[in-house]
């Protein structure tokens, strides 16, 4: 009966301990779109920006996430891609030119970053959006 109970509380303490280390905050979910979010972020921007993206296709139904961040004034966003994309200069200037319009639609001239990661949102590689 013991070995049970000890047993059980493994188990439990595991499936806990390993979901609070993948936690990247609060999230909201557009078409597939999962977009991480902290508390430095107003939900009303996270859905201004969900909603553009499934207005705009970027959404499909398939499963991508990214994460929005900000000190106060200015935004940078987390893209998770596939390896094989960094590497491809087409695939970059096609997301520097969807993020120059997406500053202007939702950010209002304050996204500065974006951020191309892994599936654990470590940076790979970064663009600089000049203004």
């Amino acid at each position: 009966m013991f070995l049970k109970i000890a047993i059980t509380f493994l188990v439990l303490w595991c499936v806990l301990f390993f979901n609070s280390c993948t936690s990247y905050g609060e999230y909201e979910t557009f078409d597939g779109l999962t977009i991480y979010y902290n508390d430095n972020i107003a939900t009303t921007k996270v859905n201004a920006l969900g909603n553009y993206l499934e207005k705009n296709n970027f959404t499909n139904g398939e499963e991508r996430a990214m994460e929005i961040e900000s000190n106060d004034t200015v935004y940078s966003l987390k893209m998770v891609i596939q390896p094989a994309f960094l590497d491809s200069a087409n695939y970059i200037s096609q997301i520097e030119a969807y993020a120059i319009i997406l500053n202007k639609d939702v950010f209002g001239d304050s996204l500065k970053q974006i951020h191309l990661c892994d599936k654990y949102f470590e940076v790979k590689k970064s663009i600089k959006l000049d203004q």
